[in-house]
């Protein structure tokens, strides 16, 4: 039986999360399928991506899982203590949770490059000349005056992926 946590519930609808068979497409609609054929159960949608099951309930009651709990076991599915506190701050609709971000090295072209050592250069000549925090300031206010700077460069990484 697969672990499952309620992560949305309403009086006619339940929203299920089986971790273990995240991105399990063919799993997620056998139990969807047996799922449809429960009494009380009108519709189900399964979310391979995210793991999720979303029951739709013909008759509307306060507590959805108790009412689809025997479907539930039908399926090889059982319901288990509350949700991680990753797993609940999620918006109600299926959305995968976010990823630890992986460093897996830099690229850069010559252009950017270039930026970088003639920036390291200027901080250099700035810091010897006792300029430093006046041309940090402008910086500052150059890049905040200048929002058409801000969307160059944005738009420049956007393209080059990084």
């Amino acid at each position: 039986m697969e672990a499952a946590y309620v992560v949305h519930q309403s009086s006619a609808r339940l929203r299920l999360r089986v971790p273990a068979r995240r991105h399990n497409g063919p799993w997620l609609e056998t139990a969807a399928i047996a799922l449809r054929q429960a009494p009380g159960i009108t519709s189900v949608r399964s979310c391979a991506a995210t793991a999720c099951l979303t029951l739709h309930l013909a008759a509307q009651t306060r507590s959805a899982a108790a009412l689809a709990q025997p479907a539930l076991r039908t399926a090889g599915i059982r319901l288990v203590g509350s949700p991680s506190p990753r797993i609940a701050a999620h918006h109600p609709q299926c959305t995968p949770p976010p990823q630890p971000i992986a460093a897996t090295g830099l690229r850069a072209d010559r252009r950017t490059l270039a930026l970088t050592l003639f920036l390291l250069l200027l901080a250099r000549h700035l810091v010897r000349s006792g300029w430093l925090v006046p041309g940090l300031a402008l910086a500052w206010y150059l890049w905040e005056s200048l929002p058409i700077l801000r969307r160059t460069m944005r738009g420049s990484s956007e393209r080059t992926g990084s």
